[in-house]
């Protein structure tokens, strides 16, 4: 079994701090707050109407020695994303492309890696490459359509760099590792292998 990915939302146990982030899921609404459960027992209280098992990100605001924590919860068409030295924000789905040049977008849906060369080629000679993940329960194709951006899939190539996975799911901690090692070792081969 795998640790967490120490992510703001995969906190720590225990009682959350100011500014930090939690994963939850909404448990009801009860007229004026969504009461989210935030783990551990912790439940937060947040001021948008959201139905009950809808999962949401919150940024606890004021944490309480009480079992509620007051919180602001963020959008759900919010994704975490990383920047530089593994700082994290959340940042909306449609805004995760405008600071590159290029995009590859992952998954077993794509084309197979072996009929993707002259995209990876192309990939590899621009200055910022974003390269997309799905998550466990949605791939990048759904997300992206979920969000209104099926231009996406058509602007950007979709490769799925593990063909023949035999699972029907890659967990994403697994994925990052097989295909920044694929593009690591093409990059680095460039001139023999392309």
């Amino acid at each position: 079994m795998l640790p967490p990915l120490k992510t703001p939302n995969h906190a720590p146990e225990g009682k959350p701090g100011k500014g930090e982030y939690r994963e939850g899921v909404v448990v009801r609404w009860d007229g004026y707050f969504s009461i989210i459960k935030i783990g551990d027992g912790g439940l937060c209280q947040g001021t948008q109407a959201n139905a009950a098992g809808t999962r949401v990100v919150v940024q606890v605001d004021a944490p309480t020695t009480r079992m509620i924590h007051i919180g602001r919860m963020l959008s759900r068409g919010n994704v975490w994303a990383f920047t530089g030295g593994f700082e994290s924000e959340v940042m909306d789905v449609s805004k995760l492309f405008s600071n590159y040049d290029y995009a590859i977008l992952t998954g077993k849906e794509g084309i197979s890696i072996k009929d993707a060369m002259e995209h990876i080629r192309n990939a590899l000679g621009r200055d910022r490459v974003l390269v997309v993940f799905g998550s466990p329960y949605h791939g990048v194709d759904e997300i992206l359509r979920a969000e209104g951006m099926e231009d996406t899939l058509r602007r950007y190539p979709f490769i799925n760099f593990i063909p023949g996975q035999g699972v029907e799911t890659v967990r994403t901690e697994e994925a990052v590792i097989a295909v920044l090692s694929i593009l690591n070792l093409v990059r680095n081969l460039h001139g023999s292998l392309l």
